[in-house]
Parts: C-alpha cells; structure tokens; sequence
C-alpha cells in the first residue's frame, strides 16, 4: 500500500495453490487416520513434520501468481469530506448566544415572580 494525497496505490498478490491442494487433502486423510493412534505429541510432530515439508517443497514448484493492482484516486477528499460533516455537526451542537440570554432571563424572571409571589 501506498497512501498520498492525490492517490491510493493497493498491490495484492494471489498465488494459484491448486497444485497443492491434492497434496494437502492426502496429508489430511492419513493424519485423521492417524489421530486415534498417536499420542498428542507424536501426532504434533508428524503435524510439524508435514508442514515443513510443503513449506520446503514450495520454493522448488513456485505456483504462478496473480496480482491485481488498484489505484484509488483523490481519497484525500473523502478524509476532507468526513472532516467537514463532522466540523458541521460540532457548529450544530454549539449553544447560540441568544439562547443562553434567553435562559438567564427566564430564570431571573421566574425568581422574580416567586419573590413577588412570597412577598
């Protein structure tokens, strides 16, 4: 990934791993069939074993791969965008002055009128 101002540059790469999916499904067979019959540890072990070897094996019969390149431009403008709403909410939220007059005035005017009221 490459971020900047005027793009997105993303490169994701996909290996085709068909080849070794046979390979993959006869390990699983024996280590099911072998499962009953180790104990945790040896079955670990075959497990660990295994792993090694398809990790080893797959340098020498590199699958081709498949990359697929996006390039997203201006997404500067969304981040701007996002900024704006969320500037424009913030002045929504904020009290108007004439608001805040008009509540100290409505409280002073209710105390006054208890006062006189009392009195």
């Amino acid at each position: 990934m490459d971020a900047g101002a005027l793009r997105d540059l993303w490169i994701a790469v996909s290996p085709d791993t068909t080849k070794l999916t046979s390979i993959v499904r006869e390990g699983d067979a024996r280590l099911r069939a072998a499962q009953g019959q180790l104990s945790p540890q040896d079955y670990g072990a075959a497990v660990g074993t295994i792993v090694r070897a398809l990790v080893d094996r797959y340098p020498q019969t590199a699958p081709p791969a498949t990359f697929r390149v996006l390039v997203s431009p201006l997404v500067l403008w969304i981040w701007v965008g996002g900024l704006l709403v969320a500037g424009g909410g913030l002045i929504c939220l904020w009290p108007a002055p004439d608001m805040a007059r008009r509540r100290a005035t409505a409280g002073y005017a209710a105390r006054v009128a208890q006062d006189l009221g009392r009195a």
